[in-house]
């Protein structure tokens, strides 16, 4: 069949160019897609070797969590192992809760005898309290009583002689129970009189004495005015000079003897 494409002087169309224009293309394209296969095949290759490496990483790191995993179980059986049986720690409770009852009993005893000796305390020192406000009073009223009794016993009396004789005294302390005798500067000492009619052994002592060269000083407590009265007269009557002197009944008294002028 004749070509449309022919004129009437029989002329062809060339499709060389087109043809070596569509061969180039396609072998740049088979290049480039051969290139870019090359290419993609490294990356790939590359990101493989990268997921690789990441995995071996998680695979040791989760090794090493189940191997110290692992040594941790193993160490709880081996505790598990050595722990006492479900009977033996039954019994040791028990044991416990006993010595803690007895403990807690022993406890109780102490804290009650502390209690008791306490209260005792509480009592002993109120009773030395009570004690030693009795004794302080008892003290106030002995140091008041001693010291009227130092007063008392720190009185004295100066007895002076006759002025130009050479009388001494004899001093005679008068009370209802007792007569006492005492020639000052006389080595005898004091004489008691206290027999059945001491007036009468009165005027027999001073028989034994010179009235020229004594002369008597009554002391007269207030118990003795009816006997100092009676000793008085059988001094008189014994031709003796008499002086008197009243005191306290319970007054000590002490003498001393001054030469006379």
């Amino acid at each position: 069949m004749p070509s449309r494409f022919r004129n009437a002087s029989s002329k062809r169309i060339s499709f060389f160019s087109f043809q070596d224009i569509i061969t180039s293309v396609t072998g740049i394209l088979i290049l480039v897609t051969l290139m870019l296969t090359l290419y993609l095949n490294q990356a790939v290759g590359d990101k493989v070797g990268q997921a690789d490496q990441q995995i071996r990483e998680d695979l040791t790191t989760r090794i090493e969590f189940l191997s110290r995993s692992n040594l941790a179980m193993i160490a709880q059986l081996n505790r598990l192992e050595a722990a006492p049986s479900a009977a033996r720690l039954q019994a040791e409770k028990g044991e416990l809760e006993a010595a803690l009852q007895r403990l807690e009993s022993s406890e109780s005893r102490r804290v009650g005898a502390l209690r008791e000796q306490e209260a005792d305390l509480v009592q002993t020192n109120r009773q030395l309290s009570a004690s030693s406000d009795a004794l302080k009073v008892r003290l106030d009223e002995m140091e008041r009583e001693l010291s009227q009794k130092r007063a008392k016993t720190n009185a004295f009396f100066a007895i002076r002689g006759l002025p130009n004789s050479p009388k001494r005294p004899v001093i005679s302390i008068v009370s209802s129970s007792s007569l006492q005798i005492e020639r000052l500067g006389d080595a005898a000492g004091v004489h008691h009189m206290g027999g059945r009619n001491p007036v009468t052994d009165f005027r027999r002592f001073l028989a034994s004495y010179d009235s020229s060269s004594n002369y008597v000083v009554f002391v007269v407590r207030p118990s003795g005015i009816a006997r100092f009265e009676a000793c008085h007269e059988a001094a008189t009557e014994a031709g003796f000079e008499v002086g008197y002197e009243p005191i306290a009944e319970d007054l000590q008294v002490r003498f001393q003897y001054e030469e006379g002028q």
